[in-house]
């Protein structure tokens, strides 16, 4: 039986889709895909709603520790917040299953500041968002939190009982590969990492009393590199 051979199919795709061989096949089913349904992801207000107002003035953030949120109109009555992992923003991760997400209602893509993050601020954007979009919508929304959204939106729940808080009214609380702790990423006690997840994290630990910008963009770019070649 002779070896299959991919060259000639992919040339077809090319041909047909105006697409250059090299590009990966998920690019052009991607880009196909936003031609004939784009998405329609409106940001909500920049100004921070009342919980985020109240830790910035604690001075637990800046402005620039802002999540950016975006909504997409859907079919449904029950609306998702989406918390993506490190990379890609909240959007390209579920981009698979944005239609199913769309099905079931409004769908809130919730994108990290790219140069500052803060855990308070963050959990007092959630508390508002949760608040907005269960108003908007008439009913609670489901969280689907992936790897380190899956950790943050643990985090928030945490804090919300420390201090002393009725917990969140939620649709739902769905989470992918959670991380939770450094110890789900890089093994205790290990010096020099073994692992490409491990050298992408060591900056980030190293850094922990230093500048943690560059740490992050390093860190960040690996993890994009990865989330790439899995994809293709």
């Amino acid at each position: 039986m002779p070896a299959l051979r991919l060259p000639p199919a992919f040339s077809l795709v090319a041909a047909l889709g105006r697409v250059p061989p090299a590009r990966p096949l998920r690019t052009l089913l991607r880009a196909t895909g936003r031609r004939f349904n784009p998405p329609r992801r409106e940001i909500l207000s920049s100004a921070p709603g009342p919980a985020a107002r109240a830790a910035l003035a604690r001075g637990e953030g800046g402005p620039e520790a802002l999540a950016t949120v975006r909504r997409e109109p859907g079919r449904g009555g029950i609306p998702t917040i989406v918390l993506g992992g490190f990379v890609p923003d909240a959007g390209e991760q579920v981009y698979l299953v944005r239609g199913l997400l769309a099905s079931h209602g409004a769908v809130y893509y919730v994108d990290y500041p790219q140069r500052d993050f803060s855990p308070g601020v963050f959990a007092a954007q959630l508390d508002d968002l949760v608040a907005e979009a269960t108003t908007r919508e008439g009913a609670p929304p489901v969280i689907f939190a992936v790897s380190f959204g899956a950790g943050l939106a643990l985090d928030w729940m945490r804090r919300s009982r420390l201090e002393g808080r009725a917990a969140p009214t939620l649709g739902g609380l769905l989470l992918a590969s959670p991380v939770c702790a450094i110890s789900d990423l890089v093994a205790p006690g290990e010096g020099r990492p073994s692992t490409l997840l491990g050298r992408a994290l060591r900056p980030l630990l190293d850094a922990r009393d230093a500048e943690t910008g560059p740490a992050v963009e390093r860190a960040r770019n690996l993890f994009f590199r990865m989330f790439e070649s899995g994809a293709q």
